[in-house]
C-alpha cells in the first residue's frame, strides 16, 4: 500500500515525465524546421504557419482541457491529452501534404495545451499547500529538459527530421497506460 508521501512523489515524477515529453514536442518543429522546409518545399511564410499551428492550438487546448477536467477529472483529461499529442506528433512525421502538416501541428497543440493545466493542478493537489510551489516548479523543469532532449534527438537524427516527431509521439503513448495505472484521480 502506498503512503501519501510516496503517492505524492509518484504523481510529481509522472507529471515531470509528461512535462518533459511536452517540452520535447514544443521544440520539435524548430529542431526539424530545415528538414520540413526541404521535404515540403516551403516558403518562409509557410514556415511561419507551420510554427504557428501548434501554438494556435495551445490556447483552446488549455481552456478545453481545464474545463473538461473540472467535470470528468484531471487524470482522464491528462491521459487523453497525452494520447492526442502523441498521435498527432506521429502524424506530423508521416504526413505528406502541407494541409496534413498544419492540421497535425494544430491538433498536437490542442493536446499539449490540454495537458499543461492538468499537470499543474495534479502536482498542486498531490502535496500540502506549503509544498505546492516546489512541486509545480519541479514538474515544470521537465519542459526545458524536454526541449534539450529534442535538440539531442535532432542532432543524432541528422537529415531524418521525422525522428524527433516519432519519439515525441511514441513517448506519450507509452506513458499513457502508466498514467492510468499509477496516477491518482484528483
Amino acid at each position: 500500500m502506498q503512503t501519501s508521501s510516496s503517492r505524492s512523489r509518484l504523481t510529481i515524477v509522472i507529471c515531470f515525465i509528461v512535462a518533459l515529453i511536452e517540452g520535447l514536442d514544443l521544440q520539435s518543429a524548430g529542431i526539424a524546421a530545415a528538414g520540413i522546409r526541404a521535404a515540403f518545399n516551403l516558403e518562409p511564410s509557410m514556415m511561419g504557419w507551420m510554427f504557428s499551428a501548434s501554438i494556435i492550438g495551445l490556447l483552446p487546448g488549455a481552456f478545453l482541457g481545464g474545463y473538461i477536467a473540472d467535470r470528468i477529472g484531471r487524470k482522464k483529461v491528462l491521459v487523453a491529452a497525452a494520447v492526442l499529442f502523441g498521435i498527432f506528433s506521429l502524424w506530423t512525421a508521416y504526413t505528406s501534404s502541407l494541409s496534413g502538416l498544419l492540421a497535425a501541428r494544430f491538433l498536437t497543440g490542442l493536446g499539449l495545451g490540454a495537458a499543461l493545466p492538468n499537470l499543474i493542478a495534479l502536482c498542486a493537489e498531490a502535496v500540502e499547500e506549503r509544498q505546492r510551489s516546489t512541486a509545480i516548479s519541479i514538474m515544470y523543469c521537465g519542459v526545458p529538459l524536454g526541449g534539450a532532449a529534442a535538440a539531442v534527438i535532432g542532432m543524432l537524427a541528422g537529415e531524418a527530421w521525422q525522428w524527433v516527431f516519432i519519439i515525441g509521439g511514441v513517448a506519450p503513448l507509452a506513458i499513457a497506460p502508466l498514467m492510468l495505472w499509477l496516477l491518482p484521480e484528483s
